[in-house]
This record gives structure tokens, C-alpha cells and sequence, in this order.
């Protein structure tokens, strides 16, 4: 490490898929331009990965709930391993971890603090007086930021409207994605002429604001079409009550659950149609997947999905929360070969243009130096 470095420590929660790996993209990317470590709980993933880097990883268990007295002596770990080698800018990943730092008063360690929210915040989903609670501390917190970086537009807009943080503080840098092999597969030829069978495509964890049971509900409405043909990657929360309804649904064979996919790639290349049913979507990097892939896509207009496509030109947008609207884009689109080839092409090109993981890592090692130079 050069004397000269400065120091970068990245706190995390406990994180799987998007958070993570943004966070393991800003470590390599960064790692030679940097002094970098990561507080992070328990996660053999990004510790192998990290380990790789001679990055090093500080364990600490943070809890994804509200724990008062747990939450306490985590921050209390957490200002001991920032106190050994005091940061520059200590970059916070979601609002959980931001808490904790609050509660251990990790803030006033490093001359500089830096937030990144990637989901909406919790208490817009909470009841009275929960909710009021929440939006007190959560702009408490992010009010002695310097600065918070936000995943989405609509998310930025979520924290300036709801908690009244400055424009000027709120930061709005879009997640990128390492695109090349997922572009290789968007070069292919997908087959020729009309296929018998189109497959369409859902990828996503199994919560309530991925609106599945919307997806299900218009692959019901679509029983007749037994040219079509549904899968559903992703794990988690919901997995339970979504197999029950897709029993009450009578789904049968024509949508497939396939649970977790640790290589969804290969399905990508097969599926002629992508779908995300969400009813809130922070930002969306499975479509950036899908398109670099070469699939049109169909999403809700709801959140990070909005900037992500253009309506009727990269990409079809329908309404949240509408199995009808839902159906009928997908019969659209299963139904003209010739939309489905100009929206992948159009996609693929928007996606390699505006959200590339290069911007990514470019926009915020600018920050970084934006804060430095602030000292």
C-alpha cells in the first residue's frame, strides 16, 4: 500500500445478491487506488471474494431487525475496529448498517461518511406510530451524512420528500452492471422464424414488493395460450404462500418455480421474454441482465424500472399491481416476433450506454475524491 492512500472502509449487513455484489464490484474496482477493509456480519461469500484481493474483512454480526441491546454492542464493535485505523471515508451500505454506526457513534471517527440506500426505506412499509418513528431516526442519520448515494432517482426522491434531505446532499448514482459475457449472449440468434413455445422469463427473490402473485394471477388469466411457457427464479420469504397459490390458481406446468438459480445465465440464452411483475422495484439490476442478455422486457411502472426503460421503445412498462395490463402486454409481445427483436436490440444498446459497471465504479471513485478534497 502506498503511504499516500487514502482509506476507504466499507460497513455492510448482512447482504446477499445486489448489495453485496455491488459492494465486491467498488472493493475491486478500487482496491489499487485505495486503502480498502469491510466490516461486514458473518458472509463466506464476500469474505472468499475479498480474501482473493488481500482485502481485509472485520466480522461483526449485525442484525437485519431491530434489536435494541444487540444493535448496541454491535455498534460498539463496529467504533473498535474503525478507532485501529481510523478511515477517510467510511461508506455505509443500507439504512440498518447506517443505524448501528449511529448507535455506536461511529460518525465522528471518519472526516467523512457516505450512505448508500438500495431499497426503499422501512418505515414507508410500517404502521403508525412505527413509521413515524422510523422516518425520525432514519433522517437523524442520514442528515449527518455527507453525502447519500441513492440506486435510483425514485429513491432519491423517496429521501428529499419524505425526510427533506437537501438535493445537494442526496447523490444519485445508478447501479452498474459487468455486462460483457451477458452481451455475448445477447449477440446470439435466438432461432428462427415463429417459435411453437415462447418462454418467458421472472427472476427475483420471493417478497412481497416483487408482486408475484400479480404475475401469477395474469398467467392465470392467460390459460387458453398454451403456446407460452413461465419461469420463476428466486428464492425466499414467500415461497411458501406463492406454491399455495399457485395450486388455488390451477398454474400447473405452464409457470415453473425453480428456486434459487446460482447461475442464471444459461436461462437467459433460452427465454424469448423477460418479466418483473414488482409493485416497488429500488432499482432493478435483473433487468439490466435481461437486456444486456438480449430479451425484451416487460416491467410495472414502479420505482428504479422507469429509468431504467424507455416505455414502447427499450422496453414495455405496465401498471403495478394489474395482472390484466400484465397479460395483455405479454400476448403483445408473444405475438409479434418483430417487436420483441427491436425492443432486445434497443434495450441491449441503452443498457450498454447508461449502466455499465465503468460508470459505476467511475461516479463514485469522484465522490470518494469529492470528499477527500473536503477534509
Amino acid at each position: 500500500m502506498a503511504k499516500n492512500q487514502a482509506r476507504i472502509t466499507y460497513l455492510i449487513r448482512q447482504a446477499i445478491g445486489g448489495m453485496q455484489n455491488h459492494l465486491i464490484y467498488l472493493a475491486t474496482s478500487l482496491k489499487n487506488e485505495f486503502e480498502i477493509s469491510v466490516i461486514s456480519p458473518k458472509n463466506s461469500r464476500l469474505e472468499q471474494r475479498l480474501s482473493k484481493l488481500d482485502i481485509p474483512v472485520h466480522t461483526i454480526e449485525i442484525s437485519n431487525n431491530l434489536s435494541p441491546v444487540n444493535d448496541w454492542l454491535a455498534g460498539r464493535k463496529i467504533k473498535q475496529v474503525l478507532k485501529q485505523a481510523p478511515p477517510d471515508i467510511l461508506h455505509i451500505h443500507s439504512s440498518k448498517a447506517a443505524l448501528v454506526a449511529k448507535i455506536g457513534s461511529c460518525f465522528s471517527i471518519a472526516p467523512k461518511t457516505i450512505i448508500t440506500v438500495h431499497n426503499y426505506l422501512t418505515y414507508q412499509q410500517s404502521s403508525w406510530p412505527i413509521s413515524q418513528l422510523a422516518l425520525w431516526l432514519d433522517r437523524k442519520i442520514n442528515m449527518q451524512a455527507s453525502f447519500v448515494v441513492c440506486v435510483s432517482r425514485d429513491l432519491k426522491d423517496s429521501l428529499t420528500k419524505l425526510e427533506k434531505l437537501p438535493n445537494s446532499q442526496a447523490i444519485v448514482i445508478h447501479n452498474g452492471q459487468p455486462l460483457d459475457e451477458l452481451l455475448r449472449i445477447g449477440s446470439k440468434e435466438r432461432g428462427n422464424g415463429e417459435k411453437k413455445l415462447i418462454k418467458i422469463l421472472t427472476v427475483g427473490r420471493l417478497v412481497a414488493f416483487k408482486g408475484h402473485e400479480y404475475l401469477f394471477k395474469a398467467v392465470k388469466l392467460l390459460k387458453n395460450r398454451n403456446d407460452l411457457k413461465f419461469y420463476l427464479a428466486g428464492d425466499g420469504p414467500l415461497k411458501k404462500k406463492l406454491i399455495e397459490l399457485h395450486k388455488q390458481l390451477k398454474l400447473n406446468n405452464r409457470l415453473e418455480m425453480l428456486g434459487f438459480i446460482d447461475n442464471i445465465k444459461p436461462w437467459y440464452a433460452q427465454a424469448d421474454l423477460f418479466v418483473l411483475p414488482s409493485i416497488r422495484e429500488p432499482f432493478g439490476i435483473v433487468l439490466l441482465e435481461a437486456m444486456a442478455a438480449g430479451l425484451p422486457v416487460i416491467a410495472t411502472r414502479a420505482g428504479g424500472a422507469k429509468e431504467i426503460i424507455q416505455d414502447g421503445k427499450s422496453g414495455v412498462l405496465v401498471p403495478p399491481a394489474d395482472p390484466s395490463a400484465l397479460a395483455e402486454a405479454i400476448c403483445k409481445l408473444a405475438d409479434d416476433r418483430e417487436a420483441r427483436l427491436r425492443l432486445a436490440a434497443a434495450g441491449k444498446e441503452r443498457v450498454k450506454k447508461n449502466f455499465s459497471l465503468r460508470r459505476m465504479i467511475d461516479e463514485t471513485r469522484n465522490l470518494y475524491y469529492r470528499c477527500l478534497e473536503n477534509v
